[in-house]
């Protein structure tokens, strides 16, 4: 015999529609508002009953130190019907009490406050022995007025889950007088219940009623129908997947089916199926280490007892030894399993059979690119270890693009950037030091340069290990002028401007020398010429200069950046471009001024021989006459 000890005993859930003013009576007119409620004296239960015109609204109560309390809080016992609710709260707080409420679509909310010394109340609920499928039970129940009759019923619930299993009685009991019930439980399938008590008094105005849980028993029904004969359970250890397949066990007269999953202890699927489902399948996570799934069939309304398959997945199992993407062209397969097996690997167009005990690895070779492994292992009971993926072997290594060809040339500057992209890769190094690269995967390195030979190794890696290395090699020389691959070589054209320069200074004074016996307009005619060919190479050295810093400004643009992408030669015959246009702009300088200083001093010397040459020319005219 078990009795479960009451608790909560009295409490007032429901009320009619037209209520009993026992207590305080008030009416709600604001939308989210507050407003006080009670006033409780001592410590007791505080119940109140709301009722409303339009729709039930939540009711929030502040207790007087400032708590709140709302249904489904401990401490709190709501019931709620058609416009009504009911609150209870156990052992509320001496002092006064309010509510928080939102009318919504309610012109106005009315509330009584019920005294505590007005409810119905079960003492008790003692749970007899099981025999034949059946449990006679007892159970009293009082109220105020001992001789009112008061409404019960039992239902059987799901120790599980709580959900409820069956209503097992009901009927109408005197208030203060013991009642024994017998409970036909044939209808209920094995397992482990509790058995709820639920008691009604409705008078036309006010209804009440109280409830209480018996202890768990277990039950084993005699008509219950035998466990299915088997399952086929797929478990695919790579998407960490079970799959349930009852399809040849499946019997006519089955009327549904349950299919529970464990994992580690934890409930990870809990379904009823109807009788055209024949498989399923659910998802475990990867960390688990113990499975547990069971297997029910319904037949004239009893579930058979289940069908249970325990799997130790720390004992049988497949396992990869990396991940879906992999740098080693070998895959390592580990396996465990409790007795001798037998293992089906396919790996692409290749198939294999291997003969497995205990513990151990497999060693598969994988082609460059994607790799499709299925491998199949049956172990006892109709389980199968599967692992059905795709692996990818990356064996490409990154690459390392220059936008400048380094590699080689010789410089007088005592550091040159080395500017380029990575593709394909995660890190890269220079001379063993990370470099930083931006969202694309391009670099600069600042190589710092001695006299003599200098090495730069770039080396890229990718996630998987694959590497790349370039080695660039950079000379730098001292001294003005080591040759015309050295960087003074550039200065080659202004020196060669330079002489060109001079010769023709030389040759406008010999020149000029030579037209001093000429007349007059014949010297004017030829320092015209001059002075048009100084305009001509000014004009010419303008365009250089112009070009020059144009190819300059565009090279340090987002532009060019989008250039070097697009084709890293056109960007180099960019550069050379620019720097023709800037030797040419520095050549075309010191020609434009030699030139200048020429004509300048032809005008001077022609300024002064004209001069002279006026005095005597009058004193030989005067001669002639």
């Amino acid at each position: 015999m078990t009795i479960r000890k009451k608790i909560n005993a009295g409490v007032i859930c429901a009320f009619a529609a037209v209520l009993i003013w026992l207590g305080n009576v008030g009416q709600a007119h604001a939308e989210t508002k507050q407003a006080p409620v009670a006033e409780v004296e001592g410590q007791r239960d505080l119940a109140v009953m709301f009722s409303f015109d339009t729709e039930v609204v939540d009711i929030v109560f502040i207790s007087p130190s400032g708590k709140r309390y709302a249904a489904g809080d401990p401490g709190v016992e709501t019931a709620s019907g058609e416009l009504w609710s009911t609150y209870r709260i156990a052992d509320a707080e001496n002092g006064t009490w309010s509510v928080e409420y939102d009318l919504k679509g309610n012109r106005e909310i009315q509330y009584s406050v019920i005294e505590d010394d007005y409810g119905l109340w079960i003492q008790y609920f003692v749970l007899g022995d099981i025999a034949d499928s059946g449990m006679d039970v007892s159970f009293q129940a009082d109220f105020q007025d001992s001789w009112a009759y008061y409404s019960y019923e039992i239902y059987a619930l799901n120790a599980q889950d709580g959900s409820v299993a069956g209503r097992l009685a009901g009927g109408q009991a005197s208030a203060g007088s013991e009642k024994q019930q017998h409970l036909d439980m044939s209808s209920l399938s094995s397992g482990t219940y509790q058995l709820r008590l639920e008691v009604y008094w409705n008078d036309g105005e006010v209804e009440l009623f109280d409830n209480m849980l018996s202890d768990t028993f277990e039950f084993s029904n005699p008509g219950t129908p035998d466990a299915m004969e088997d399952f086929v359970t797929r478990i695919d250890m790579g998407t960490y997947e079970i799959g349930v397949d009852w399809t040849e066990y499946h019997r006519w007269n089955y009327e549904a089916y349950r299919l529970t999953v464990y994992g580690d202890g934890a409930l990870l699927y809990d379904a009823t199926l109807g009788d055209d489902v024949r498989s399923s399948r659910v998802l475990y996570e990867e960390d688990t280490r113990n499975l547990s799934i069971s297997l029910y069939a319904r037949n004239h309304g009893l579930w058979s007892a289940p069908l249970t398959k325990e799997i130790d997945l720390t004992k049988e199992y497949l396992r990869l030894g990396t991940g879906q993407v992999t740098g080693s062209g070998s895959l390592e397969l580990a396996y465990g399993v409790s007795g001798e097996r037998q293992l089906l690997l396919e790996v692409n167009e290749s198939r294999a059979e291997y003969r497995l005990a205990g513990e151990g690895t497999l060693n598969v070779d994988l082609a460059p690119g994607n790799n499709e492994l299925y491998a199949e292992c049956e172990t006892d009971g109709q389980v199968w270890l599967i692992l059905d993926t795709e692996i990818y072997y990356d064996a490409y290594p990154p690459q390392i693009v220059l936008f400048d060809e380094i590699d080689g040339k010789t410089v007088h500057g005592d550091s040159v950037d080395i500017i380029g992209e990575m593709t394909g890769g995660s890190r890269l190094l220079a001379n063993g030091a990370e470099v930083e690269l931006d969202a694309d995967g391009g670099f600069s390195v600042p190589f710092a340069l001695t006299v003599g030979q200098n090495v730069l190794t770039l080396e890229a890696v990718d996630v998987n290990g694959n590497s790349s290395v370039l080695t660039l090699t950079v000379y730098r020389e001292s001294g003005l002028i080591k040759g015309i691959d050295g960087k003074t070589g550039r200065f080659l054209p202004l020196a060669g401007a330079l002489a060109v320069s001079v010769l023709l200074i030389i040759w406008a004074l010999i020149f000029l020398k030579k037209r001093e016996k000429r007349p007059g307009r014949d010297r004017k005619r030829g320092m015209g010429l001059w002075i048009f060919a100084d305009v001509i190479l000014v004009c010419l050295e303008a365009l250089c200069v112009y070009q020059y810093l144009t190819h300059y400004f565009f090279s340090r643009s987002m532009d060019y950046l989008e250039m070097v992408e697009h084709s890293a030669l056109e960007a180099a015959r960019y550069l050379q471009t620019q720097r023709i246009y800037g030797i040419a702009a520095a050549a075309g300088l010191v020609i434009c001024l030699a030139a200048i200083l020429g004509t300048v001093l032809a005008g001077i010397r022609k300024k002064r021989k004209r001069s002279k040459g006026g005095d005597s020319g009058t004193v030989a005219e005067s001669d002639r006459l």
